[in-house]
């Protein structure tokens, strides 16, 4: 239609059509060098990263520093050399690569991260560092095994939107039963954030937890966008397996389970430390 309108010996309204056009193309030039300038690589605190700066993680690690100060500060208070942590919800890693190299070419890390979009700006993020020591997983951690389509959430904007994946295939595994296949003989820490699914995740590392009594910080969340959120169930099990439960702001031990319930409904989002109340906690005897 447009070239038989150009052939036209009169055009009606050409200069408005033509003066539109230039209108969007500048638009368009606009737009698109935008969205060039919104995905960048940086290097923070010695590490790399390709990041999407309208999205909420990225855009912490490229202004702040890092994301979830506190969590951060954790670890890097207790990971150490030679450990073995894992990173359940690994997202686009940034406590993965911190973890790794905290742990340094003695240790290792084991990320797992089932969305399409996540494992693959972790995969991308992993290859802008020389880090050796780190083992991907595309699998969901959970209360039982096999092959589901579920509904995945990835990514989550500054403008409070998120970046919803719809349903896709997704393998599952019990934590219990990847330690066994893998023949590990040793875990440390672990880091739980899976969007309302940690009670499950716990349920399928019963045998795992108990055996290797890993630090853990886990997140519980009221928020109403968290899947299946259970926030009863996750300290519950955790408490019937001998963990004492610390705030992540100061490191300071709830009184009680009620005091950290009420917490975790006064923010709608708590991060959680857990350590073996008995003890037997390689980062506590350092």
């Amino acid at each position: 239609m447009s070239s038989i309108y150009l052939h036209l010996p009169i055009r009606p309204g050409y200069s408005l059509l033509r003066k539109a056009n230039r209108t969007y193309r500048a638009w368009y030039s606009k737009s698109q060098a935008k969205q060039r300038q919104r995905i960048v690589t940086a290097n923070v605190d010695g590490i790399n990263y390709e990041l999407d700066l309208i999205e909420l993680i990225d855009s912490s690690l490229y202004h702040r520093g890092c994301f979830e100060p506190h969590t951060t500060a954790t670890i890097t208070k207790y990971v150490q050399p030679g450990m073995t942590a894992l990173d359940v919800g690994a997202n686009i890693g940034c406590h993965t690569l911190r973890l790794a190299r905290l742990v340094g070419e003695t240790g290792r890390v084991i990320a797992f991260e089932p969305t399409p979009w996540g494992f693959a700006k972790l995969q991308k993020n992993i290859s802008l560092n020389e880090s050796h020591n780190i083992t991907l997983e595309k699998l969901a951690l959970s209360d039982s095994n096999g092959d589901d389509s579920v509904f995945l959430r990835s990514s989550w904007h500054l403008d409070g939107t998120t970046g919803d994946e719809g349903k896709k295939p997704v393998t599952f595994i019990r934590l219990d039963d990847y330690v066994s296949q893998m023949g590990l003989t040793q875990i440390d820490f672990i880091k739980l954030d899976v969007d309302g699914y940690e009670s499950r995740v716990l349920r399928g590392a019963l045998a795992t937890i108990s055996r290797f009594r890993p630090m853990i910080i886990v997140e519980c969340s009221t928020k109403p966008d968290a899947v299946n959120a259970n926030v009863v169930d996750t300290i519950d099990t955790l408490d019937s397996l001998g963990y004492g439960f610390y705030s992540e702001r100061k490191l300071k031990k709830y009184k009680s389970k009620d005091a950290l319930f009420h917490s975790v409904l006064k923010n709608s989002s708590e991060n959680i430390v857990a350590f073996p109340a008995d003890g037997r906690c390689r980062l506590l005897r350092k």
